[in-house]
């Protein structure tokens, strides 16, 4: 359980101050990472999903820090994108592909469309023949 709920103590026992530091600075980026994706979304749907996996990863973070650091009680959370996990992290990953979805799809964005506007006709007979 060490590799997974307990995963931010490891750190500490391993990296130090200066290691949990950077796991808790790198967590924060992400987030205000997420907060800049939701300001750009085009629409509300895009924004609802930023602000929901923000939360997630908030609390997440928060619980599992606590839970290490003996402030609240042992819930088995996981630390997001640092925990050895296979749901969790399967989660996780597909709400980041998410996120870069509506990063993808904001209104500035200059990314190439996959369909064409126009119609594809094709000659059947000249196929046959």
């Amino acid at each position: 359980s060490q590799h997974s709920d307990f995963i931010f103590s490891v750190a500490g026992e391993e990296l130090g101050f200066i290691g949990c530091t950077a796991i808790i600075v790198l967590l924060l980026l992400y987030l205000l990472r997420v907060l800049y994706i939701a300001s750009k979304a085009r629409d509300d749907l895009g924004r609802c999903m930023c602000f929901g996996f923000f939360g997630l990863i908030a609390l997440q973070s928060v619980s599992n820090i606590g839970m290490c650091l003996a402030l609240l009680p042992v819930m088995g959370v996981t630390l997001p994108f640092f925990s050895a996990g296979g749901s969790s992290a399967v989660c996780l990953y597909l709400g980041f592909g998410l996120i870069q979805s509506v990063y993808m799809h904001r209104p500035d964005a200059n990314v190439p469309h996959l369909r064409s506007t126009r119609t594809l006709k094709m000659n059947f007979r000249k196929l046959n023949a």
